[in-house]
């Protein structure tokens, strides 16, 4: 004999209380519902660690760039040694 806990197929309302000695559960899940939002998931996850990724790579590039003129840098700002 079959009873559900709800009056509605997705469960929502008020569940009737039952009792009974066993219990089977059947659960139905929509699978590509769910591989929509994982995928959509992973998307913002991979756009966030990527832009996080390429602006340390700028940040690195422009520190190796300033570390390489900075002898330029100082003649051009007035921040040369006298001798």
């Amino acid at each position: 004999m079959r009873q559900n806990l709800y009056n509605s197929d997705d469960c929502s309302g008020i569940p009737i209380p039952k009792a009974t000695t066993y219990l089977k559960v059947q659960v139905f899940v929509d699978h590509a519902k769910e591989m929509k939002k994982h995928t959509k998931e992973f998307k913002e996850i991979f756009w966030d660690k990527l832009l996080e990724f390429w602006g340390g790579i700028l940040a690195v590039f422009f520190a190796l760039l300033l570390f390489l003129l900075r002898r330029h840098l100082k003649k051009w700002f007035g921040f040369e040694d006298k001798k």
